[in-house]
């Protein structure tokens, strides 16, 4: 027989409204990210509190009610951005031939790059103003440097340690949101050919030939490798808005159908790298 203690039971309809007011404050939580977000997509980097809130449907006191200042707002924003970024990402096998390597790499940086430019220079503005994001960015750049040395493993590993460590941080500032911001924006370069030249640009670091290091366009060319990168970032706004409490039994359902078509077009594109080999 199961009993309970008097005064320790806690009334069905209590906690269905706690569920309900906690569901109502991540709903709003991410409605006010959504609009932080769309409004730097647009173009306007540092949104003031009441752009952030006409867009979100909700008033300024809520936004401060959710965020204690603007850059605890810029800083969660980075944080989705970085779960993004990992949803985009998939292991490189550091045992596969060069050429595939380099292209795999490079069109995941472009997915990323390009998916997520704007805000990455939104981030970089509050970069003064906030410890917090500068950690941040500091993680994020020795994870980038720790996948480079881990891929290019056989390309590095004979070097001396000083040499190698320059190499590394010049492949490192090659695949840069920067550089791609260089090659796309300063240089008028399209996704595809700035992939290219990224992927040259590495080839001749680590001291491979451009002509044996090319396997076909990397990054976001037309075809299947541009549907990829579109389903990355389809995929990456369903994992956010998934985390950030939107309805996971519609969402998953959306994110397991979006995954397989994903795996379905990288092994079109594994068969298509594999016979350029060949």
């Amino acid at each position: 027989m199961i009993t309970a203690k008097i005064g320790t039971m806690v009334p069905v309809t209590s906690l269905a409204a706690q569920d309900g007011r906690a569901l109502r404050s991540r709903r709003t939580r991410a409605a006010i990210l959504d609009a932080l977000e769309q409004l730097v997509e647009e173009g306007d980097p540092q949104p003031r509190v009441g752009a952030i809130a006409r867009r979100a449907g909700v008033s300024p006191r809520t936004v401060h009610g959710h965020f204690a200042s603007v850059e605890e707002l810029h800083r969660a924003l980075a944080e989705r951005a970085t779960r993004r970024v990992v949803s985009m990402l998939a292991p490189v096998d550091p045992q596969a031939p060069f050429a595939r390597r380099l292209d795999e790499l490079v069109a995941q940086r472009a997915r990323v790059n390009e998916a997520l430019g704007p805000l990455r220079r939104a981030a970089a503005r509050q970069l003064p103003y906030s410890p917090a994001l500068r950690r941040q960015r500091q993680r994020m750049r020795a994870a980038s440097r720790d996948q480079v040395e881990r891929v290019f493993a056989a390309e590095l590993g004979a070097l001396p340690a000083d040499e190698r460590a320059r190499r590394v941080a010049l492949v490192d500032t090659i695949l840069s949101g920067e550089s791609w911001e260089l090659l796309r924006d300063e240089q008028g370069l399209a996704a595809p050919d700035a992939a290219r030249a990224v992927a040259d640009g590495v080839a001749a670091v680590l001291g491979v030939r451009a002509a044996a290091a090319a396997s076909g366009p990397p990054g976001v060319p037309p075809g299947p490798a541009g549907r990829l990168a579109a389903l990355d970032t389809r995929i990456g706004r369903l994992v956010g808005a998934i985390e950030e409490g939107g309805p996971a039994d519609v969402l998953g359902a959306r994110l397991r159908a979006l995954r397989a078509e994903r795996a379905a077009l990288e092994q079109e594109l594994r068969a298509a790298s594999e016979g350029a080999e060949g």
